[in-house]
C-alpha cells in the first residue's frame, strides 16, 4: 500500500500548476500592468516636455535673436507662457 503510494504520480499535475502560477503567471501579469503604466506615464511627460520646449521658444527675445544673434529669454514671457501651457484653464 505505501510502496503504491510512493510510485504513484496521481496529483503531479496539481503540483506543476501550482508552481506555474506562483512562478510564470502571477509575475506576467504584474509585468503587464506594469508596462501599461509605463507607457501611460511616458505619454503624459513627452507632453509636458513638448509643453516646455514650446514654451521656451515663445518665451525667447526675437527682436534680440534678429539684431544680435544671442538667444536670450525673456523672464516676463516666460513665465506668461508657462502659464498658458502648465496651468489649467
Amino acid at each position: 500500500m505505501i510502496q503504491h503510494l510512493l510510485v504513484s504520480r496521481r496529483g503531479d499535475a496539481y503540483a506543476w500548476f501550482a508552481a506555474m502560477l506562483v512562478f510564470v503567471f502571477i509575475p506576467l501579469a504584474s509585468l503587464s500592468i506594469d508596462v501599461t503604466r509605463m507607457m501611460y506615464v511616458r505619454g503624459h511627460l513627452q507632453t509636458a516636455n513638448d509643453a516646455a520646449c514650446q514654451s521656451a521658444a515663445d518665451a525667447l527675445d526675437v527682436p534680440l535673436f534678429i539684431s544680435t544673434s544671442q538667444q536670450r529669454i525673456e523672464p516676463g514671457l516666460a513665465r506668461r507662457q508657462g502659464g498658458v501651457n502648465f496651468l489649467p484653464p
